[in-house]
C-alpha cells in the first residue's frame, strides 16, 4: 500500500517528484520540481534532501553542494542568476535572506576556481566509504537463494537486475531471489550511497539438478533376509574379475561373494555344500576339478537341486555353435584347452544327474567386456549361430543378454547389473504376486524390467534370456 521503487507523483499544490521511494518516502535520486518551477537534482532520505544534489531557483540562482535533513551542509559553490559565483561552508546557511548572507560571509571567486575547490575539499572531506561486499547462499531445493549485501556504508539505492531495493541507514540487505533450474543465474548488483557514489558487482550461481534416488532396491540387503531352511542342495559359484591374460571383468567377485548369502538364505543351500571360486582360484583346473570331482560327490542322484553361477567372461567358438565361459588364466588363442564349453558344463552337471538345474550366467558372448572394450584383438565381429541350444528337460537357465549383446556392469551398482537384479529378485522383489513364491516367469519378467533399465540410464541395451521350466519354483517361503 505504500510507495516502492520507481515512479513519479504530483500533488494537488503543483509539487511533482520523478525518482525512487521507500515505504511511501521519497529516498533515493529523484528530481523534485516546487510549484514555483524551483528543481531539485539530487538524493534524498526519507522525504528530507540528503547528500549531493543542485538546487536550481526560477530566478536563475544556482546551488551544487550538499545537504543533510533537508538543509544546506558542508562545502558549496552557490552561482547568483547574474553569473556571481560564491564558495563556502553552507551549514550555518539561514532559511531566508541566504542571499544577503552569502554576500556578507562569502568572497566572490572565479566560477572555474569554485568547482575546482568544491571537487577538492569533497574529496577529502566527504571520501565515500562504499564498499559492495555480497555472499549468496546455497540454492535450497525450491530454487531460492539470500543474497547478503554490505555496502559499509548509508545507501540511497540499492539495485538488483536493475529492480530498486531502497536505501538503507547501515547499507546491509538480506534479499532473497530465485535461481533457474539447471543453469547459472547471475545477479547485477548496483549499490548508490548518500553522496552519489556508485558501485557494482556481480554474483552467480548454478543450481543443478540431482537425480531423484530410487528407492532401497539400489541396494542390496541380504543381512536383513530371515534364512530358510536347509534343503538338499549344491552351489557352485564363480567370480573372475582379474584375469591373468585378457582384460577384467569388472565387480564380478562382488556378485559372486554377495551371491553366496543368497544361495545359502535364500536358495536354502547348506554351507557345506557350497564351492566359491574367485579369481586365481577359478583356473580352468580348479573348474574342471569342482564340475567332474567335487559335485557329483556332494550329488544326492535324483534328489539335489543343482545351482551354478557364474560371473565373468564369455565367448563363443570360431564357428558360434558353441560357448565358453573364460576361467582365470584362459589363452584366447586356445579356447578348447583353456576355456569351459558351455556343452561340456552341461554334460558335467547332467552326469551328476541331480533332480533339477538351474544356471544363473552373467556373461556375454559378444566378444566384449563388461565396459564395452574388445576382449578379443580380432576386428572382425563374432556371430552367434546356434542361438537355440538344446538343454535337458530338468535345467533352467538364465543368461545376463540375449546373443550378441554386451553384459554390462553399473559402477552406481558395484555389480554386474544382471546379477544385481537376479539377487534383488531373489530378495522378494520378483514375487509378482506376492504368494511367497518365486516362478522362473516371475524371476525372467522382473529382469527383463530392471536390467533393462538399468542398462537404458546409462544408453546402453541389455535383456536378460531365460529357457527353461517357466513354473519351475526357485524360491519357496
Amino acid at each position: 500500500g505504500l510507495f516502492h521503487g520507481s515512479g513519479e507523483y504530483s500533488w494537488v499544490s503543483g509539487d511533482k517528484y520523478e525518482g525512487t521511494f521507500k515505504d511511501g518516502l521519497k529516498s533515493g535520486k529523484g528530481v523534485y520540481t516546487y510549484p514555483n518551477g524551483d528543481k531539485h537534482f539530487g538524493f534524498w532520505k526519507m522525504n528530507r534532501k540528503f547528500g549531493k544534489g543542485t538546487h536550481k531557483a526560477i530566478n536563475g540562482d544556482i546551488y551544487e553542494g550538499n545537504w543533510k535533513d533537508g538543509k544546506l551542509h558542508g562545502l558549496g559553490t552557490f552561482t547568483f542568476a547574474n553569473g556571481d559565483k560564491f564558495y563556502g561552508d553552507f551549514t550555518n546557511a539561514p532559511g531566508k535572506n541566504i542571499r544577503k548572507w552569502i554576500r556578507v560571509n562569502f568572497l566572490l571567486i572565479n566560477k572555474n576556481e569554485a568547482l575546482a575547490n568544491l571537487d577538492k575539499e569533497f574529496a577529502q572531506v566527504e571520501k565515500s566509504t562504499l564498499k559492495l561486499d555480497i555472499a549468496i547462499s546455497e540454492v535450497a531445493k525450491d530454487g531460492s537463494v539470500t543474497l547478503s549485501i554490505n555496502t559499509n556504508s548509508e545507501t540511497s539505492s540499492l539495485k538488483i537486475n536493475g529492480e530498486e531495493q531502497g536505501g538503507d541507514s547501515i547499507g546491509k540487505y538480506e534479499i532473497t531471489r530465485y535461481a533457474k533450474a539447471g543453469m547459472e543465474t547471475s545477479f547485477i548488483v548496483v549499490a548508490v550511497d548518500s553522496m552519489g557514489n556508485i558501485q557494482s558487482k556481480t554474483v552467480s550461481v548454478t543450481r543443478s539438478i540431482d537425480e531423484p534416488l530410487k528407492d532401497n532396491r539400489e541396494f542390496l540387503s541380504p543381512h536383513v533376509l530371515s534364512k530358510v531352511e536347509s534343503r538338499d542342495a549344491v552351489a557352485i559359484i564363480i567370480g573372475i574379475e582379474n584375469y591373468k591374460n585378457v582384460p577384467k571383468a569388472s565387480y564380478a567377485n562382488n556378485d559372486a561373494s554377495s551371491f553366496y548369502d543368497y544361495a545359502v538364505k535364500v536358495l536354502g543351500v547348506p554351507e557345506n555344500k557350497i564351492k566359491l571360486l574367485i579369481d586365481k582360484n577359478a583356473d580352468v583346473i580348479d573348474i574342471e576339478r569342482a564340475l567332474k570331482n567335487w559335485l557329483p560327490l556332494n550329488t544326492d542322484e535324483g534328489v539335489s537341486d543343482i545351482y551354478f553361477f557364474y560371473s565373468g567372461h564369455g565367448l563363443p567358438s570360431n564357428n558360434g555353435d558353441n560357448f565358453y565361459i573364460l576361467p582365470y588364466d584362459v589363452e584366447i588363442d586356445f579356447l578348447d584347452r583353456t576355456a569351459i564349453s558351455q556343452d561340456s558344463l552341461i554334460q558335467d552337471i547332467k552326469l551328476a544327474n541331480p533332480k533339477s538345474a538351474i544356471l544363473f550366467l552373467d556373461s556375454c558372448y559378444s566378444g566384449s567386456t563388461r565396459d564395452g572394450g574388445t576382449l578379443m584383438a580380432s576386428a572382425r565381429p563374432l556371430v552367434i549361430t546356434n542361438q537355440d541350444k538344446q538343454y535337458p528337460s530338468n535345467f533352467s537357465v538364465l543368461s545376463a543378454t540375449v546373443p550378441n549383446q554386451i553384459s554390462f556392469s553399473n559402477p552406481a551398482l558395484k555389480h554386474g547389473i544382471f546379477s544385481f537384479y537376479l539377487m534383488k529378485g531373489l530378495e522378494g522383489y520378483a514375487d509378482g504376486d506376492n504368494d511367497g513364491k518365486i516362478i522362473v516367469s516371475e524371476l525372467d519378467k522382473y529382469l527383463r524390467i530392471s536390467v533393462g533399465n538399468s542398462a537404458l540410464t546409462m544408453n546402453k541395451r541389455q535383456t536378460p534370456y531365460v529357457v527353461g521350466d517357466f513354473e519351475k519354483v526357485i524360491v519357496e517361503r
